[in-house]
C-alpha cells in the first residue's frame, strides 16, 4: 500500500514538473526573423616548414624568410560567387622555433594589386613549449565584394623587427593550417 502511494506521488510530481516546463510562452515572431545561410567549408592553405626550409636574411630591409603564392578561387562556378554574402577565414599556427614571426596574407586581384590583407604576429616557441595561435577573420559587406575579385593569395612569413635569422640547424618547425567557410544567400 505504501509503495502504491509513493508511486502515485512521484507520478503526480513528475506531471507537475513536465506541465510547468511546457508552460513557458514561445515567441513565434523570432522564428520568422531567423535567417539561414547555406555554407561551404574547405581548406585554404596547409604548410609545414622546418628551420632548414627558411632562406637566410639577404639584407636589413628584406626580412621575408618564406613566401608562397597560390591561385585563389573563393567560389566556383561564377553564379555562386554572386550569392556569396560572408566568409570566415581561420588561420591556425604552431611555432616551435625560437623566433618571432609576422605572417601576412595578401589577397591580390588579376592585375596583382593588393586588395586585402590579414596580418598575424606569432611569438617564439620551443619544441618543449610550442606556441599555438588561432586567428579568425570575419568578412562581410562591403569587404566581401573586394574579396570576390581576388585571384591570388600570398602568404609571407617575415621576421619580426630586430629578430635574428632562423638558425638553419635549429630543431623545430612552424606549421600553418587555414580554412575558409563561405556563407551564401
Amino acid at each position: 500500500m505504501k509503495f502504491n502511494f509513493s508511486l502515485k506521488c512521484l507520478l503526480f510530481l513528475g506531471f507537475l514538473i513536465a506541465f510547468n516546463a511546457c508552460e513557458k510562452d514561445m515567441d513565434l515572431v523570432l522564428e520568422e526573423d531567423a535567417v539561414t545561410f547555406p555554407m561551404i567549408e574547405s581548406d585554404l592553405m596547409i604548410t609545414l616548414l622546418s628551420a632548414s626550409d627558411f632562406k637566410t636574411q639577404r639584407s636589413a630591409q628584406d626580412r621575408v624568410v618564406f613566401s608562397d603564392t597560390l591561385p585563389l578561387n573563393l567560389v566556383t562556378p561564377e553564379f555562386l560567387m554572386e550569392q556569396l554574402k560572408k566568409t570566415n577565414l581561420t588561420f591556425q599556427f604552431t611555432n616551435t622555433l625560437d623566433t618571432n614571426f609576422k605572417i601576412d596574407f595578401e589577397f591580390l586581384n588579376q592585375e596583382d594589386e593588393l586588395i586585402y590583407t590579414v596580418q598575424v604576429p606569432i611569438s617564439a616557441g620551443s619544441t618543449d613549449a610550442p606556441i599555438k595561435v588561432e586567428t579568425i577573420v570575419f568578412i562581410e559587406a562591403p569587404e566581401i565584394e573586394i574579396l570576390k575579385v581576388a585571384t591570388k593569395l600570398v602568404c609571407k612569413i617575415t621576421l619580426s623587427q630586430n629578430e635574428k635569422p632562423v638558425a638553419l640547424d635549429a630543431n623545430g618547425f612552424i606549421a600553418l593550417r587555414s580554412k575558409k567557410i563561405l556563407f551564401f544567400e
